[in-house]
């Protein structure tokens, strides 16, 4: 279990990403409660099964389908356009701290 400052750093982290990466995170989280309902609903479902073999059939779908849906990423293009961002973000940075130093070696 986290403690307060644990939850504090981990809110404040989240607040200091862009707004589309915050949504993205968003989107994933729902993503995942919805699929842990539908497999909870799946397996009391899949209990009133008489058939065991259609029962684990099923089931194991379900666990299938639970397991492709964590592992989903954002799609690659979303990650390239981002990392060109930072790159470029990088970039006037690194000018502006050039400037900065070559007006601090005049004086």
């Amino acid at each position: 279990m986290k403690t307060l400052k644990q939850y504090n750093n981990q809110i404040d982290e989240l607040i200091e990403l862009d707004e589309d990466t915050r949504n993205m995170l968003v989107e994933i989280s729902v993503g995942k409660l919805t699929t842990t309902a539908l497999i909870g609903r799946l397996k009391l479902i899949s209990r009133k099964i008489k058939d065991p073999i259609l029962r684990k059939a099923i089931m194991t779908l379900g666990y299938l389908t639970y397991t492709v849906s964590l592992q989903q990423l954002p799609p690659l293009t979303e990650v390239n356009d981002k990392l060109d961002k930072i790159k470029a973000n990088i970039r006037l940075l690194e000018v502006e701290l050039n400037k900065v130093r070559s007006d601090l070696n005049r004086s």
